[in-house]
């Protein structure tokens, strides 16, 4: 039905945008609690489509989208932040290495992208190669990261 009337991919969402709870509901509404291959793989694509129609005109799941302090997140698929030690010369100052990770995960559909830990004094670090955000220069260097 909601190929039919809505086209094959509604709203942009696709399987990996449905939530496990829905899609593990979804295959037992569709093929019973205890059948074989019964999760994920085995749901027909009308099946997960229909539910992800649903859940996203509902205004759930991870394709809607979501408001937080004024501004609004593409879908609710969020990327945590990772301590990633990577700032080499040890001064906690990003460099174009935080842009293009954290950037690749921009672009590749999260959305909201959070930095990796950055430590407001310098004793606070987990690591020496930890970012930080305690001197103009650290501000600075995250500005091409967040702007």
């Amino acid at each position: 039905m909601a190929h039919a009337t809505h086209g094959p991919h509604a709203a942009g969402a696709h399987h990996a945008a449905l939530p496990h709870a829905a899609t593990h509901a979804l295959a037992h509404a569709t093929h019973g609690p205890h059948a074989a291959g019964a999760h994920h793989a085995a749901l027909p694509h009308a099946a997960t489509h229909s539910g992800r129609h649903a859940l996203a005109h509902a205004g759930l799941g991870a394709a809607a989208k979501a408001a937080l302090r004024g501004r609004t997140a593409r879908n609710r698929i969020w990327l945590s932040p990772m301590c990633q030690y990577s700032v080499t010369q040890r001064d906690g100052v990003p460099t174009d290495w935080h842009l293009v990770n954290l950037g690749r995960h921009a672009t590749g559909g999260f959305g909201l992208v959070t930095t990796e830990a950055a430590a407001v004094v310098p004793e606070g670090r987990i690591s020496p190669e930890d970012a930080g955000i305690w001197n103009d220069e650290q501000v600075e260097g995250w500005k091409p990261v967040t702007d």
